[in-house]
């Protein structure tokens, strides 16, 4: 994994396409800080990168809601509480519906 400041994609563009060609991922950085992924293309097969992508983005995701669950203590909640919750919020629309 190389690192290289955005600039260098016009200034050192010879150096990341190398970089590409051994195979090592290379980190865009913003102000220092990780801002960008670029990836070789296997094969050249675009489609099957992509979908791989989009199965890494949705693993992230999913991890971050888990991680978010855990900080506001949703994940502890049992069913029990959760078909509860979900029947007095319907509870609450029938209510309000009769009303309208």
């Amino acid at each position: 994994m190389k690192f290289f400041p955005a600039s260098a994609l016009r200034t050192e563009t010879k150096e990341l396409w190398q970089a590409l060609d051994r195979d090592e991922d290379i980190i865009l950085t913003t102000n220092g800080r990780p801002r960008a992924l670029v990836i070789d293309i296997p094969g050249g097969d675009l489609e099957m990168s992509l979908k791989m992508l989009s199965s890494a983005r949705a693993m992230l995701a999913l991890q971050q809601i888990r991680t978010a669950a855990i900080a506001n203590g949703t994940a502890d909640m049992s069913m029990a509480y959760i078909d509860a919750e979900i029947a007095t919020a319907r509870a609450e629309r029938h209510a309000a519906e009769k009303t309208s």
